[in-house]
């Protein structure tokens, strides 16, 4: 988490005074690559309990653009998976509680650096900081998977978000803050 503190903002005007299909297209030029995925802290809900969960496998993603836009593959669902710029409805993180967060470090041993919304922001371009979407389905080992992957881009190298995948078979749904980082 400390290389996203230290990453420069997009506070250049390259991204953050664009919007709609130029910034698609700026956004199309610059994220395809090779990302390293690290899965953080995240939370399982089951049977309405939450509990807290210990950072999980770190990942590669890849990001490319083609005829249908933006899209992300290799990460735990193979993909390729559409992957949207999100204007209208801007959506927030759901940071675990207090509790959860206590609960985890009791369980985990140090707490999580977590990001708000606010402290995103900032790095980033304030309320028109780029937001992305992607979601479909995988095969886990106790069954089908809906998932949905909500990113802020924090610049050309750096993107901070939350992944939320819901095991239909057990009921259970968990949520993992995630970091990205260009290789």
């Amino acid at each position: 988490m400390s290389a996203l503190l230290a990453t420069p903002g997009l506070a250049s005007e390259s991204l953050c005074t664009l919007k709609g299909e130029v910034l698609l297209a700026k956004l199309q030029n610059v994220l395809p690559g090779q990302w390293h995925v690290h899965n953080t802290f995240g939370t399982l809900s089951f049977n309405g309990r939450t509990m807290p969960l210990p950072d999980g496998n770190d990942a590669i993603a890849n990001i490319t653009a083609g005829p249908r836009g933006l899209q992300i593959s290799d990460l735990p669902a193979a993909g390729p998976y559409d992957l949207s710029l999100v204007e209208d409805a801007r959506y927030s993180l759901d940071l675990p509680s207090k509790q959860v967060l206590k609960n985890g470090k009791a369980l985990f041993g140090e707490q999580p650096d977590l990001l708000s919304d606010d402290e995103i922001r900032t790095l980033a371009c304030g309320d028109y900081t780029p937001q992305l979407h992607a979601k479909g389905q995988f095969q886990d080992p106790e069954g089908s998977v809906d998932f949905d992957l909500y990113l802020f881009v924090i610049n050309s190298g750096s993107m901070y978000g939350v992944v939320r995948g819901e095991l239909k078979s057990m009921g259970g749904v968990a949520k993992r803050l995630i970091y990205f980082q260009k290789l």
